[in-house]
């Protein structure tokens, strides 16, 4: 649970720099790389390692994917990160996370079409949504016990 608690501070962080400058500093995304890493080397070293742990990479592969096939209209960050929270907070609850901060973002993006302050062309920070929609799914299975 230290190293999910490390890694939504780390998001948090990100969130800012996202919605501030529109990008995330590598250092973050680096950070929470080697805290996925270490997560899985420790998931192998105890025995709990299992074949949900490779495929909680895979929200993220198709995120990094995407942002290729756009040619960037999804940012490549945003699959990093999504990479990244597989191996951290789990399968299930990364696809939580994840469908909530599209959720999240659509609710949003409503609201900037509805009040007219944008256009379907405005560009998102996605981070912000994803530390939400991630943060509400750690809430809803560890406190709540989902």
């Amino acid at each position: 649970m230290i190293i999910q608690i490390l890694v939504m501070f780390i998001m948090l962080i990100a969130s800012i720099s996202d919605i501030k400058k529109m990008e995330i500093p590598v250092f973050l995304l680096g950070g929470t790389g080697v805290l996925a890493f270490l997560n899985m080397l420790l998931a192998i070293v105890f025995g709990s390692f299992a074949a949900e742990d490779v495929m909680s990479l895979m929200p993220g592969a198709l995120m990094i994917l995407i942002s290729i096939i756009s040619r960037g209209e999804l940012g490549l960050a945003d699959g990093i990160m999504m990479m990244s929270l597989g191996p951290v907070f789990g399968l299930d609850r990364a696809v939580l996370g994840l469908m909530t901060a599209l959720f999240f973002s659509c609710i949003y993006s409503i609201g900037i079409l509805v009040l007219k302050k944008g256009n379907r062309k405005t560009r998102l920070p996605f981070i912000p949504f994803l530390t939400a929609g991630t943060g509400v799914a750690f809430i809803c299975v560890n406190c709540l016990a989902i």
